[in-house]
C-alpha cells in the first residue's frame, strides 16, 4: 500500500488568492482542489471560505517572543557559578534547593530547570564508577581471554586463598539524616565528572574517613578486617603483610594455598611490598586496573555501605562519634554473610565471559 503524499502548507498569499477565486471568481471548491492538488482538500475548503480582507493577514506563530524572562544576565551568571561551586564541593542538589541557595525566589522552578537544560545540564544518575580508557578496555579483554583459556572455573574458589582490598567509609555526625539524603540523582553535563582515576567510587561530601584493610575467603567469609590510621605507603603496607598475612592465610579454607587476589594499587605492588610477600612465601594474583567487577570484595563493600545506611535508618542513629562509627563498620564487615560472598565468587567465570562480550566495557556486576 502506497504511503500518502505529504501536502504543502498554504501560505498567506495563496490563502488570499483562493478566497478571491472562490468568492469573486465563482470557482467551486471542487475545481480549486483539482487545480491545486498539492494542497489538502480540507485546507483549501477552510481557506476558500474565509472572509476577504484588504489587510494582509500576519503569521505571528514564530514572531511571538512570549513574556520577558525574570532572570537577568547577572542572575544567569550567578546561577551557573553556584552550580559549579556545588559540584566542586561534591554536593548533590535539586532545582528548588539551587533556586533558594542562589537567592532566586522570584524565579519559578520551571524557569531554572529550563535554563539548566539550555546550558546542557541534565538531571541524571550520579557517576559511581571511574572512566575506562581504550587502553583499560584492551587490558581487561586480554586478561579475560587469558583467564578463560588457561584457568579452570574452580580456580577462583580453590586456588585463591583470599580476596584483599582497602576501603574507606565517611563518618557523619548524624548518620540518620545522611542516610535519608538522596544520592542517586544530580544535575550535571553529559561528560562532567569523567576523569581517569584509580578509584572508581567517590565517598561524598564531608566527614572523617575510616580506613580498613579487608580480606574475604571462600566458605569462610571475612578473614581479616583491620583499621589503620597512618598514611598508606609501600613501606607501611610491607609491614602490614609481614604482621597480618600469615595468620590470614591460616584462617582460609585451605591454609596451604598461598595466593591472594588484589587490584593494581601502586602502593600495594611496590618493591617493598613484593619483598615482604617473598619473605612470608605468598603470591599475588593481580587483576586489571579499574576492574571492581572482577573483585568480589568490591561487591561486598557496596552491600556494606547499604547495610550501614539501613542500620542508621532503622535504629535512627542521629548522633555517633568516629569511634562508634568505626566499630559499627567493623561489626558490619565481620558479620557479613559468607553465603553471599560464595555466590559472588562463584559468579566470576560469568563475569570473565561478560568482559569479553562487552569488549572490555563495564559489566552489570
Amino acid at each position: 500500500m502506497a504511503s500518502k503524499q505529504k501536502k504543502t502548507k498554504i501560505t498567506n498569499e495563496m490563502s488570499l488568492y483562493l478566497r478571491f477565486l472562490h468568492q469573486e471568481g465563482s470557482v467551486s471548491v471542487k475545481e480549486l482542489c483539482r487545480r491545486y492538488p498539492k494542497y489538502a482538500v480540507r485546507s483549501i475548503y477552510r481557506h476558500a471560505k474565509k472572509k476577504i480582507s484588504i489587510k494582509m493577514p500576519v503569521d505571528g506563530r514564530h514572531s511571538n517572543a512570549g513574556r520577558p524572562t525574570k532572570m537577568t544576565i547577572h542572575d544567569e551568571r550567578h546561577l551557573l557559578r553556584r552550580v559549579k561551586q556545588l559540584h566542586s564541593a561534591n554536593i548533590a542538589f535539586t532545582v528548588p534547593t539551587l533556586r533558594k541557595d542562589a537567592g532566586l525566589q522570584h524565579v519559578s522552578t520551571r524557569t531554572v530547570n529550563r535554563y539548566l537544560n539550555k546550558n546542557d545540564y541534565n538531571y541524571v544518575q550520579t557517576r559511581k564508577k571511574g572512566l575506562l580508557s581504550a587502553k583499560d578496555k584492551k587490558k581487561r579483554v586480554q586478561f579475560a581471554k587469558k583467564v578463560k583459556k588457561t584457568l579452570p572455573d574452580n580456580f577462583w574458589r580453590d586456588s585463591i586463598a583470599f580476596y584483599f582490598d582497602g576501603v574507606s567509609f565517611a563518618h557523619k555526625t548524624n548518620p540518620y539524616n545522611d542516610a535519608r539524603a538522596t544520592k542517586t540523582m544530580t544535575w550535571r553535563k553529559p561528560n562532567e565528572g569523567l576523569h581517569f582515576t584509580s578509584r572508581g567510587k567517590k565517598e561524598g561530601n564531608g566527614g572523617r574517613m575510616a580506613h580498613f584493610f579487608v580480606a574475604i575467603s571462600y566458605s569462610k567469609g571475612t578473614v581479616l578486617c583491620k583499621q589503620y590510621h597512618e598514611s598508606l605507603t609501600g613501606e607501611m603496607f610491607a609491614e602490614f603483610i609481614k604482621t597480618y598475612f600469615p595468620q590470614t592465610f591460616e584462617r582460609c579454607k585451605d591454609p596451604t594455598v598461598k595466593t591472594f587476589l588484589q587490584d593494581g594499587d601502586p602502593r600495594q605492588v611496590s618493591r617493598s611490598a613484593r619483598t615482604a610477600m617473598e619473605e612470608i612465601g605468598c603470591r599475588m594474583f593481580s587483576i586489571p586496573a579499574r576492574s571492581p567487577d572482577l573483585n568480589p570484595i568490591d561487591h561486598m563493600f557496596h552491600l556494606v555501605r547499604k547495610n550501614l545506611q539501613r542500620d542508621a535508618l532503622t535504629k535512627r542513629i542521629e548522633k555517633e562519634t568516629f569511634e562508634e562509627f568505626s566499630q559499627r563498620v567493623k561489626n558490619t564487615i565481620k558479620e557479613f554473610p559468607a553465603a553471599i560472598l560464595d555466590k559472588t565468587i562463584n559468579s566470576l567465570p560469568k563475569r570473565i565471559t561478560k568482559v569479553i562480550t562487552t569488549k572490555g566495557d563495564r559489566t552489570k556486576y
